[in-house]
C-alpha cells in the first residue's frame, strides 16, 4: 500500500482498513495485519520460499505471499502483504467499473474519462460490477472480519 493515495482510513474488527486509488481507473481495499497476526507470518514465509526456488529472480519482485491466504473477497487478494502488513484488492477486474461521481475527486481527469468509457459500456449491457464507495467499504469491512476471526482461531 506504500506510495499509494489513500482515500479514507477506518478500523473495523479491530484492524485498520483504508481505500486507495489503484492502478485500473479504480480504488482498491486493504486491510493491515498487525505483527503477529498468523497470516502474515504465513505470507512472509510463503514470500521467502518463494524467492529461494525462484531460479531466475525478477528485477522487480512482486510479494506473492497473499495467495497463501485463504479469504473470501472481491476477486480474491491481489495486494501484500507489505512490509506494513496491508493486504488488498483491487475493484479492476474485468467487467468492473465504478460511478462516475464516486471518482471525480480521486482521478485525473484522463483518466477518469477512461473509466467512464469502460463503465459506460458496461453498463448499456448490463454486465459486471457496479462499484460504489459505500459497496467498497462493506467488502473491506467483510475482509477485516475475515482475518480477525481467523486471528482468533489461530
Amino acid at each position: 500500500m506504500r506510495g499509494k493515495k489513500v482515500v479514507e482510513r477506518w478500523q473495523h474488527a479491530g484492524l485498520d482498513c483504508c481505500i486507495c486509488v489503484g492502478i485500473f481507473y479504480c480504488l482498491d481495499g486493504f486491510v493491515r495485519l498487525p505483527p503477529g497476526h498468523p497470516d502474515r507470518k504465513l505470507a512472509e514465509l510463503a514470500d521467502a520460499i518463494d524467492e529461494a526456488a525462484e531460479l531466475n529472480p525478477s528485477p522487480f519482485p512482486l510479494e506473492r505471499g497473499h495467495q497463501h491466504i485463504a479469504v473470501d473477497v472481491h476477486g480474491g487478494l491481489t495486494h501484500g502483504p507489505d512490509s506494513d502488513g496491508w493486504v488488498g484488492f483491487d475493484t479492476g477486474h474485468a467487467l468492473d467499473y465504478w460511478n462516475d461521481d464516486d471518482l471525480q475527486a480521486h482521478l485525473r481527469k484522463d483518466d477518469r474519462i477512461a473509466a467512464h468509457m469502460i463503465g459506460w459500456r458496461l453498463e448499456r449491457d448490463r454486465l459486471g460490477t457496479r462499484w460504489t464507495i459505500q459497496q467498497l467499504r462493506d467488502e473491506v469491512n467483510r475482509l477485516a472480519e475475515q482475518l480477525a476471526a481467523r486471528a482468533a482461531s489461530a
